[in-house]
């Protein structure tokens, strides 16, 4: 009976609280469980705000908070809305559905350089809390036009402690040197013991607050080939508008040497809002020929557009009541 899976999973979060605490508990979980969808929003007020720009705050309460525009609500209110359809269209039919309300996460405030303001909302997947593993999708609001992005992109981080991850995780550059700074955000994935690598996506940002992919960038990645698990390291160079060089090497420390030059591959884009193309690649050790610019195992030109998720939306599979966007 899916019931009785439920209540196991949720007896082994609850695991050291105490048993008579966690069987409770458990029942209570399910006892929210309705026969169809509950569809109820609730009301979207506050965010919580971040101390330091660009970083992401954890769970740990309490922060300070602000309240949130009513615009951003909107886009959260449908980035859910998607999170439980795809959660309804999974469910098997058996044990009932939890409520709509039970998806929604905590919603953060990120400082930012300029007016615009930066959100960062991360659901509860499976209808309650996951501490190490989440979805974070981000937004932006211009407090003068009061646009909000509607096209939310969403980065999974696998562990925020994860030795890869590089502060700050959000933050804003040029890359294709057209003036205005693009959204960088730092993703954390991990496909078992195959790979472990931080990936930056760039946004261009347009006027009402929309996010167009421009590249992801896989900037560290452990490299199966060292014995010590050394880390290919890939860095960008601006060459002009529209064109970068991404410079790639072995950072090895029980190699020799240490530091090992791995080649370079030349992209460019048609406009600033277009997304990056390979036009050249230059090899310098051929045993990395085939991951010079992703050790994903993704064609290069699916990753430079989407990243890791090239992979996942190959598969697009559910689990239980895990629900990816």
């Amino acid at each position: 009976m899916r019931s009785s899976h439920v209540a196991s999973i949720l007896v082994c979060l609850l695991a050291g609280v105490g048993t008579t605490h966690a069987e409770s508990t458990a029942q209570a979980e399910l006892q929210e469980y309705h026969s169809v969808p509950d569809w109820v929003k609730p009301p979207l007020q506050w965010a919580f705000v971040a101390e330091s720009e660009g970083t992401l705050p954890s769970d740990a309460l309490p922060l300070l908070k602000e309240p949130l525009p009513p615009e951003v609500a909107a886009s959260i209110h449908n980035i859910v809305e998607d999170c439980y359809r795809a959660y309804i269209e999974s469910n098997e039919g058996g044990g009932g559905y939890l409520p709509m309300a039970r998806f929604y996460g905590p919603v953060f405030r990120l400082k930012t350089p300029d007016a615009r303001i930066l959100y960062a909302f991360t659901p509860h997947s499976r209808g309650y809390r996951t501490e190490s593993q989440k979805w974070y999708y981000f937004l932006l609001f211009d407090p003068e036009s009061r646009k909000a992005t509607k096209n939310c992109p969403c980065v999974w981080v696998e562990s925020m402690e994860s030795t890869l991850l590089c502060r700050p995780f959000v933050h804003f550059f040029d890359v294709n040197l057209d003036g205005q700074t693009e959204l960088v955000v730092q993703e954390i994935v991990r496909n078992g013991t195959m790979y472990d690598a931080a990936i930056y996506y760039y946004y261009h940002v347009t006027a009402d607050m929309g996010l167009v992919p421009l590249l992801a960038l896989e900037a560290r990645v452990v490299d199966l080939y060292s014995d010590e698990r050394g880390l290919i390291v890939r860095t960008l160079d601006r060459l002009g508008s529209n064109q970068l060089q991404v410079n790639v090497a072995l950072e090895d420390p029980a190699g020799t040497p240490h530091h090992r030059e791995l080649g370079t591959v030349i992209l460019k884009a048609k406009d600033s809002t277009s997304p990056f193309e390979v036009v050249q690649k230059s090899i310098r050790v051929s045993r990395y020929a085939d991951c010079l610019l992703t050790a994903s195992g993704i064609e290069d030109r699916s990753f430079l557009k989407e990243g890791y998720r090239a992979r996942r939306d190959e598969k697009k599979v559910t689990e239980g009541n895990e629900v990816s966007p």
